[in-house]
């Protein structure tokens, strides 16, 4: 760590660090300048990342005219320290300079750098070049000793009293050794560093901004479930007891978060069936992202999964025995039986008839399902009640949520809804799960700075074309239908490829180091040991699969659902 001091401790012998104050009639004067500073998002709208521990490396090119030597700091502080740190910038190549401190505690911290003629430094150099050519450097020393004693009106005691007796000493002759020794003394510098003129330097204003977040919101292994299929007995539906007895074994394989989707009760109203089906029948659960009945919203727990009291167990349970992190899917919408529809109407979409719009992605469409209006006239009770959603589950202990579909909600929204979050909360990660567009991707990055710590995305790589899906599921596709980014491998490569339209390897590589160097944000990649039937491994390696009697491979199955675009590998095979 780069030595550093607390300002105000100084406060008596630093001048105030501004530029010199312009003339009625003259321009405004600083000989600094000091530009492309990082890390810095979007001008300084957005902060920058960073992890709970490690140094936050500031750098900037910092330059004046002439010939003058330089001396600049960095400043930095959490946000709501009354005091600055400051930390001494050092020069790198081609007027490149840096700085460091380290990100002790979650949160935001802000910094500032300052720049200023260095004419004590100037001296020293200049001093050390006389002499290196045999110069004469009588007027040196009594030009060096007018600078010290010129610092020490501006220092406290006992720091007068020892820049006097060196200026004393450099102006009063004697040995050279000596004289060189006061000159190139290292403290005497640093001393008069912090005693410098200042005005005529630079400093940069408004401070920046670095967010530290949990190690987790860097690296982290997910493993994801559905509670209801953890039942004991065929048949019933699983609870969080029966997933509080499987904490051990989840733990055990290495991962460090449970993702769990939406825990919360299931509409009735158009519930969809098996395979999508429109209809449901008696026993079908519906979808989890159907969210809201009788029975509650948002806020309240499915009752054939437990009670609140279970879950705040089940998240104990996980993080002080197991180590585990539990993460909840925060899906923004509700089934048409979620008290909101009841008691907010206003906050919805209507048809012509009046009636609320439903989800729909042409041509599909969700009946289940009904999006948030946004934009509507109460915008902000409606925008305010979405924050109180997470701020129950936090409450309630969960520091993890898994965001679904953030790129079909307002930008604005992310941005002043997780900074509220992460004001109060720095310990709270959000992972962004979102197949858009990549403008639209890199705009989620930058919001990113507010909150957003992981980008994920589904499967990059080609797709195959043998039994591809077409839309809705369906058996046989279209000739425009893209098929299941699942459905990996085509003729165009496998895992280790790039869907041609999404671009290039170097282009995702870009990606990755825009997200992670300009943003903090690490991309999730979705890992599916799976492969389409026009993957290359099923030429080269078909004894990576399982066959069935007539030697056929084997397609993923889930009856009654069939997956005839899928081969899965066969991990007891004997290669």
């Amino acid at each position: 760590m780069t030595a550093e001091r607390t300002s105000h401790r100084h406060a008596a012998s630093v001048r105030t660090a501004s530029p010199r104050e312009p003339k009625p009639d003259g321009p405004h004067f600083a000989r600094v300048v000091i530009e492309a500073i990082t890390p810095v998002v979007d001008a300084g709208r957005f902060p920058a990342k960073a992890t709970l521990g490690e140094d936050v490396i500031v750098e900037a090119d910092i330059f004046t005219d002439a010939t003058d030597a330089l001396a600049a700091a960095l400043h930095y502080r959490r946000v709501g320290e009354k005091d600055w740190h400051e930390a001494p910038m050092q020069p790198l190549l081609n007027d490149r300079w840096r700085a460091r401190f380290s990100a002790a505690e979650l949160g935001v911290y802000e910094f500032m750098l300052e720049a200023w003629i260095d004419r004590f430094g100037t001296w020293q150099r200049d001093l050390r070049r006389r002499l290196e050519a045999g110069q004469d450097a009588e007027a040196e020393y009594q030009a060096g000793a007018l600078l010290i004693e010129e610092a020490g009106l501006e220092a406290d005691d006992p720091a007068r009293n020892t820049l006097r007796k060196a200026a004393a000493s450099l102006s009063a002759g004697g040995r050279v050794d000596g004289r060189v020794s006061i000159a190139t003394d290292e403290r005497l510098a640093e001393l008069i560093s912090r005693l410098s003129d200042r005005s005529s330097g630079a400093r940069t204003e408004p401070a920046s901004r670095v967010l530290v977040d949990p190690p987790l919101a860097r690296v982290g292994a997910w493993y994801e479930l559905f509670p209801r299929s953890l039942a004991r007995k065929p048949g019933a539906h699983g609870a969080f007891s029966d997933l509080e007895a499987r904490l051990a074994e989840i733990a055990d394989m290495g991962f460090d978060v449970l993702y769990l989707p939406p825990i919360h009760p299931i509409g009735r109203s158009h519930r969809k069936g098996k395979n999508g089906a429109a209809m449901a029948g008696p026993a079908d659960p519906g979808s989890p992202w159907a969210i809201g009945s009788e029975e509650g919203g948002h806020k309240a727990v499915h009752p054939q999964l437990g009670t609140l009291q279970d879950f705040r167990r089940l998240v104990e349970q996980a993080r002080e025995s197991h180590g585990l992190e539990v993460a909840l899917d925060l899906a923004y919408q509700c089934s048409p039986d979620h008290p909101y529809v009841r008691e907010h109407p206003e906050w919805f979409r209507r048809r012509p008839d009046g009636s609320i719009r439903y989800a729909e992605n042409p041509p599909k469409k969700y009946e289940d399902i009904y999006p948030f209006d946004f934009e509507c006239e109460d915008w902000w009770g409606l925008w305010q009640e979405l924050k109180s959603i997470l701020d129950f589950w936090i409450e309630q202990g969960v520091r993890i949520f898994r965001v679904d579909n953030p790129h079909t909600k307002p930008f604005a929204f992310w941005e002043w809804m997780i900074g509220e979050v992460k004001s109060a909360h720095p310990d709270v990660i959000f992972l962004a799960e979102a197949f858009t567009r990549p403008k639209v991707m890199y705009r989620l990055a930058e919001i990113a700075d507010m909150g957003f710590d992981v980008l994920y995305l589904p499967p990059i790589h080609p797709i195959g074309r043998s039994h591809r899906k077409g839309k809705n599921g369906v058996a046989m596709a279209g000739p425009a239908d893209p098929g299941s980014p699942w459905a990996i491998g085509s003729e165009e490569g496998g895992h280790k490829a790039v869907h041609p339209r999404l671009g290039t390897l170097q282009d995702f590589r870009r990606l990755l180091q825009q997200a992670r160097d300009a943003h903090g944000l690490e991309v999730a990649l979705d890992l599916a040991y799976q492969c389409s039937p026009d993957h290359p491994y099923v030429r080269e390696h078909p004894e990576w699969f399982r066959r069935r009697p007539d030697g056929s491979i084997r397609y993923a199955e889930n009856p009654p659902k069939k997956y005839e675009d899928i081969y899965p590998f066969d991990f007891e095979c004997e290669d």
